[in-house]
This record gives structure tokens, sequence and C-alpha cells, in this order.
């Protein structure tokens, strides 16, 4: 469970699981710091779910992440299918997700943050944006609405991002004047402007300073400043693309688009790979402006990037030889089998750098080694939801472990710690006994001091 941000999920979902209620702020809890809650709960609900049904533990974290992306992959097969006759485009585009290091990594698809769903999101929201321009059915001005929507109450306005390049296909398709003729747009608009407003107006009545906190560390704050320390040169994501998160398909989209553009063969699919290119260039360019620059802000480029990929390694079936067709899975897992096991070793018993985090291993050894000591304080610093995800999941297998922040324990008290800079602190008033240990951290018995 990471320090950071996937623990802070944790505790937004459990809170909801607990409580019935939305979290104000992580010191409610012993292990949090004065730290508002911002995040509106549209993909929290699905883990709440998953930890009523699987308990407190990382799978029940991460596993609906994963089966948010599964679900779009399987969705995208029969879409492609139905629009183009070439359920291939489909399976190609996951194999590059799934072979890019960016995209199947902490704060990505490997841990129960919620970049890898908003990224769902805007993909979804992306081809029912192009199906309803072509058909005008209002059925797919519905499932753009509610995708939008969806990444609205996850990530916030970072949604806007979407915005330029679907003005920009629209302006390219020369059917912006006819859509904002059409009622259904604004009511479309509507929904969401109006579904946002209450939602974000509710929790500013319950909890006074919401909207404060949101718009300037979560919203504006962002893109204006330099949060928490994330400053980056503009060309952050690319750099780190072209190093290592999207290689070696960020070489390739150049010559993709280029063949999308001008090549006849491609023609049945220009109207999508236009609309694609112009969201792709254009949230790159967004996030590249802000003045907080993280890794994350770019997930959503791979889906889209993958989607530019496939439409033109897989040309339309009446176009493409028989062979390909015959053995498509084959030569696709052939193709991407080499980046594929690159990713699987990159995150092959993967190990966290973060002290407090390490504590999960420890109780799993002292639960093996040591089964009789079930109750202790653990005395930790940093920001505590890490170590907090650790000591919840302890409870339901009955320990009793109390968080401390401060060297204030009594004398016969066990108390374990993994930073061990703290041990100076405790020996300035007890004498220490070491009673276990593992790599990363220790249980001593504390006694009077000489």
């Amino acid at each position: 469970m990471n320090l950071w941000d996937e623990s802070l999920f944790f505790f937004r979902a459990y809170n909801f699981l607990q409580q019935g209620s939305y979290l104000e702020n992580f010191n409610l809890y012993d292990y949090g710091i004065d730290h508002r809650n911002t995040k509106l709960p549209f993909t929290t609900l699905s883990q709440v779910l998953s930890l009523k049904l699987l308990g407190v533990s990382t799978l029940a974290m991460r596993l609906p992440i994963a089966l948010i992306f599964i679900t779009t992959v399987l969705y995208s097969l029969r879409y492609f299918q139905k629009e183009f006759k070439n359920y291939g485009i489909g399976i190609a585009a996951a194999l590059v997700m799934v072979g890019s290091q960016g995209w199947v990594r902490d704060h990505m698809l490997r841990t129960g943050d919620h970049d890898v769903p908003y990224a769902c999101y805007v993909l979804l929201a992306v081809l029912f944006f192009y199906r309803f321009e072509k058909s005008r059915k209002t059925r797919d001005l519905g499932l753009f609405t509610f995708w939008v929507l969806g990444a609205l109450l996850t990530k916030n306005l970072l949604i806007g991002l979407l915005v330029p390049g679907l003005l920009l296909y629209l302006l390219y398709k020369r059917s912006l004047a006819e859509l904002l003729k059409d009622t259904r747009s604004y009511v479309a608009l509507g929904v969401l402007i109006g579904t946002y407003t209450l939602l974000v107006f509710y929790y500013e009545s319950r909890f006074p300073g919401f909207f404060d906190r949101m718009w300037n560390y979560e919203l504006l704050g962002r893109y204006t400043t330099t949060i928490d320390g994330h400053g980056q040169d503009h060309f952050y994501f690319l750099k780190g693309m072209m190093s290592i998160d999207f290689v070696p398909f960020i070489y390739i989209i150049p010559i993709a688009i280029l063949a999308l553009m001008i090549l006849k063969t491609y023609r049945g699919y220009r109207d999508l790979a236009v609309l694609v290119i112009f969201v792709f260039v254009t949230y790159f360019l967004g996030i590249s402006l802000s003045s907080t620059r993280v890794f994350w802000y770019a997930a959503p480029l791979y889906p889209l990037g993958a989607i530019i990929l496939s439409l033109a390694l897989l040309p339309p079936p009446d176009t493409q030889p028989q062979f390909v067709k015959g053995y498509l899975p084959l030569l696709l897992l052939v193709l991407f089998s080499f980046p594929i096991y690159k990713v699987v070793l990159a995150n092959n018993n993967p190990q966290t750098i973060y002290q407090s985090s390490k504590l999960g291993s420890f109780l799993e050894n002292l639960k093996k080694d040591k089964p009789q000591l079930k109750e202790f304080s653990f005395y930790d610093n940093s920001f505590g939801t890490g170590a907090g995800f650790y000591i919840e999941q302890a409870k339901e297998a009955g320990y009793k472990i109390n968080y401390k922040r401060k060297a204030n324990f009594r004398v016969g008290e066990y108390v374990s710690l993994c930073r061990h800079k703290l041990v100076p602190k405790m020996k300035e008033q007890y004498s220490l006994t070491k009673t276990y240990a593992d790599k990363d951290c220790v249980v001593y018995l504390l006694g009077e001091r000489e």
C-alpha cells in the first residue's frame, strides 16, 4: 500500500464503509494529519463495495481498478467490431497499454489510485462522442454524458482538457453550428454542470471550506502554481514517455498519425482517427502547460495513443491480407511479447520505499515468528495513512495496535517502529529491549531509563 495517494483513497472508501458518510478530513483518524478530502466519490464507491465483499486488503482496493480497465477493453472489442468490423483494434490497443511501463506501474494500473479509471472514462467518452456526432442518436449522447460525468466526479475539472480536442473535431466535421442548435446538447451540458455544481455545494454546506480547498488545491491551484513540490519543466511528460513510460510506442505514434491522415487505406477510420489525434495532442499540451506536473496526469494519453497505433496497425478488414485475418490474435501476441515481457520484469516483486508502509510485511513476519504478540504501539511520525491501512487490516486478525506520533509510552509497553531514526527519542525516556525484528522494522519492550 503506497504511503500517499493510494492509502488516502483507502481511507476515503473505508470511512464510507464504516461510517456510511463522506470523509471530511484525514485527521479524523489517528494516522492522518490535517489534510482535507476534496475527491468526489464516483470511483470510490466501487472500492467501498470491494472492501465490503473482500475485507481490508490491497486486493480489495486494486481489484476494482483492474476490473474497470478489463471491462473497458472488453467493451472496446464490441465497439470496434460494430463500427469497423475489426475487433482486433481493441485487442491491439489493450496490448499496447499493458506493454507500456507508464501504464502498468504504481499510481496507475498496479495500485488502487483513480487515474486508470479516469483514463478509461475519457476513452469511453471520446468513443461515444464520435458515434453521436456521426449518428445523432440520443443514446450515444447519453453515454457520452455519463462517462464525462464519471470522469468529472473522479478527477474534478481535469476532464476540461478534453474540450479543445472535441471542439477541433466539430470544426473539422463542420458540425459545430448544427450541434449548437440541438436542444439535446444543452440538456447534456445542463446535466453535467448541474450534477457537479449541486454535489460540490452539498459538500460545501456539509463541510465548510470544501470548495476553497478543492479550487485552490485540486483545480486552478494545480494548474497555475506548483503544488507539493511537483514542479517539472514543460517537456516532463514527453521526456518520461520517450525514456521508458511509453517506449517503444511513443516513437511510432507520429508515423501512425501520418499514415492515418494520408493513406487511402485508412479512409474508413479517418474520422475516428482525427478525433482521437486531436484529443491526444490537445490533452498532451494541456498537461504540459500546467504548473504542477506528475506522471499520472498523462494517464489518458496511453489509451488514446494505443487507439492511434491500433488503427494504423490494423487497417480495415477488406484491405488486410488473408493471413492477417486468420492469425490475428497470434500475430498481435508475438508483436507485443517483448514490451509486455519488459513490463512484467519492471513490476516483478516491487518494494515500497516508504518506511511506514513496510509495516505490512513486518506484520506478516511477526504473525509467523511471534504469533503471541498481538498488542503493541506503532511509533511513526510520517503522513501515517500507509501504516494506518495495515493497522486496520490487522484488526481483522485480532491485533490491537495503537498508532503514536509522539514518544508518550508506558514502561512495560511493546513498541514497534520502521523509522529507525526515531529510536534516539525513545532512548531519552526509556531503556529498550529488542524482542523481535525483521530486515525493516523492530519491536522493543520499554523499561525505565537507567
